[in-house]
């Protein structure tokens, strides 16, 4: 996803505004069979990429999707009666959760990033 999403609609893109838009509708347009209340959350993940992309470079991105993905795997393993009686309620306590897992996870990596681009400036200056 990060490869096409990413980098190769935004690399033959110009505008880079329209190819926040497309990537990020594109991307959320691929999670086909997703309740519809997960295309705001998936479209965030989208723009969130988006910066990261641009920002960092695909090895960040891929990273954190792929671990994004890991932590979506364990959500999916949640107890279900915790929130049945309202599914709204579950929905955004869910929305909020994975949006929060996914900053740290963010700024963890970034900072080993941040670490790693540090050393490797000393080494080899």
């Amino acid at each position: 996803e990060e490869l096409i999403f990413r980098a190769y609609i935004i690399s033959n893109i110009k505008n880079k505004i329209i190819a926040l838009v497309i990537s990020t509708s594109l991307f959320a347009i691929s999670h086909v069979g997703v309740p519809l209340s997960n295309y705001i959350y998936i479209s965030i993940f989208g723009v969130f990429f988006f910066f990261i992309y641009m920002r960092y470079g695909i090895y960040l991105a891929i990273l954190i999707h792929l671990l994004n993905n890991w932590v979506e795997g364990m959500f999916s393993f949640t107890p279900e009666k915790l929130f049945n009686q309202n599914i709204f309620l579950r929905d955004i306590v869910s929305t909020v959760g994975r949006i929060t897992i996914f900053l740290l996870l963010f700024f963890l990596i970034r900072s080993v990033f941040i670490k790693i681009r540090r050393t490797q400036n000393k080494i080899f200056a």
